[in-house]
């Protein structure tokens, strides 16, 4: 993840791969929304991986 997010950001801060990808012609508003949804999306992983839900939906019991 920390690879990709790397990757964006040179894409990003680059203007022709930029560009070429359709990274830079969202307009302010869209990008903003698309921030705010990484935002939950992370909160939402986090919490998901701290209750267990998946092990305990897949009947999956971790040896510790």
């Amino acid at each position: 993840a920390l690879g990709l997010f790397v990757l964006f950001l040179v894409i990003w801060s680059v203007g022709p791969l930029g560009y070429y990808f359709g990274i830079l012609v969202k307009p302010p508003p869209v990008i903003a929304g698309i921030m705010g949804l990484v935002v939950v999306w992370f909160f939402l992983m986090r919490a998901v991986w701290r209750t267990r839900l998946f092990e305990r939906f897949l009947g999956v019991d971790r040896a510790r």
